[in-house]
């Protein structure tokens, strides 16, 4: 399975990627500011008010909500 976190950078979405890297996922995650550690996941630049940003996230994805 493959995570995609938006809002990544934010407060909630910082505590959110630390979990699929502790099961060993390297998730892909979006946000409009530059991450402090790009190593930690797979980044897209983008904004969610502008859909075409997740025209990058990937086919792999299979939509979960948990």
């Amino acid at each position: 399975m493959q995570s995609l976190v938006l809002g990544a950078t934010g407060i909630v979405g910082d505590y959110i990627v630390q979990h699929p890297l502790l099961s060993g996922e390297k998730p892909f995650a979006l946000s409009r500011s530059p991450p402090e550690d790009p190593r930690r996941a797979r980044w897209v630049s983008g904004d969610l008010a502008h859909p075409a940003a997740l025209k990058y996230a990937p086919e792999c994805l299979d939509p979960n909500i948990s």
